[in-house]
């Protein structure tokens, strides 16, 4: 990781598989509601560089209170 991004390199041969994954913990400075985009951009493959994304939505979890009543007789 280096300069806001994450760099993997090496051989991968024919019958590889690789997965660079990690773990995003956004701050509170991240406006909820905003799309936080993932893009990779992947080089070196047979069918020339192209580039994947996601995006996903901060969002935060709210427990609200819970009322019951007692319907016996």
């Amino acid at each position: 990781y280096a300069g806001g991004q994450i760099r993997w390199s090496g051989p991968v041969t024919p019958s590889d598989e690789v997965r660079v994954t990690y773990v995003l913990s956004p701050t509170a400075a991240i406006t909820f509601g905003l799309p936080l985009t993932n893009t990779a951009e992947i080089d070196g493959s047979v069918l020339g560089p192209f580039t994947r994304r996601e995006v996903v939505m901060q969002s935060h979890v709210v427990w609200l209170p819970l009322i019951t009543r007692w319907w016996g007789p």
